[in-house]
C-alpha cells in the first residue's frame, strides 16, 4: 500500500572536507518506503587546480552503490551550475540485484576544465577531459543540458513518477 504523499523521505546524512584544494564528499542514508534496500550511499572525490587566472580544472571519481539517481554540480559565486555528473538508477529488472548488493560497484573518473572570467566566475566555455589527455570543447549550457535531459531511469516513462503541482 502506498502511503501518503510526502510521509516518509530518507534522513540522509553526509561528510565532507575540504583541504588543500581537494573536495571529499559523501552523502548516506536508507529509504524508509523500501525496508529491505541497504543504505544509499554516494562519495565524490575532486581535486581544484587553477591551471591558469581563467582556466580550472577539476578532476576526481565519483563511486556508489548505483542506486538511486544521482547528480552533481558545482556553482560559482555569481550563481552558474555546471553538472559534474548524473547517473540513472537501473531498470526494474535489475533493481533487486542492487538493492541487496552493499558494495560499491559504480566508478567513474571525471576531468573538467572550465574558463573562468576576471571575478573567477564561469564564463560558459568548458572542456572535456577525454582519451589520452585530449581534451574535448563544449559549452556549460551544451554539457547541463544533456544530463538534464537523462531519465532517472532507463524504463522510466516521461511524465511517470512526476508529482503534482
Amino acid at each position: 500500500m502506498e502511503g501518503k504523499r510526502n510521509s516518509a523521505f530518507a534522513k540522509p546524512s553526509g561528510k565532507e572536507s575540504f583541504k588543500n584544494n581537494n573536495l571529499i564528499q559523501q552523502v548516506e542514508g536508507s529509504d524508509p518506503l523500501v525496508s529491505v534496500a541497504p543504505d544509499i550511499d554516494w562519495k565524490i572525490e575532486l581535486k581544484f587546480t587553477v591551471v591558469t587566472p581563467t582556466l580550472l580544472e577539476v578532476a576526481g571519481n565519483v563511486k556508489g552503490k548505483a542506486f538511486p539517481a544521482y547528480e552533481s554540480f558545482i556553482q560559482d559565486e555569481a550563481g552558474m551550475k555546471v553538472f559534474l555528473h548524473t547517473y540513472s538508477a537501473p531498470d526494474r529488472l535489475q533493481l533487486g540485484k542492487e538493492l541487496l548488493n552493499p558494495s560499491y560497484d559504480y566508478r567513474r573518473s571525471l576531468s573538467f576544465r572550465f574558463e573562468l572570467d576576471a571575478k573567477g566566475n564561469f564564463t560558459g566555455k568548458m572542456w572535456l577531459g577525454g582519451e589520452k589527455g585530449a581534451w574535448n570543447e563544449t559549452t556549460i549550457s551544451a554539457w547541463n543540458k544533456l544530463n538534464f535531459d537523462k531519465k532517472p531511469a532507463p524504463d522510466l516513462e516521461r511524465g511517470e513518477g512526476e508529482g503534482e503541482n
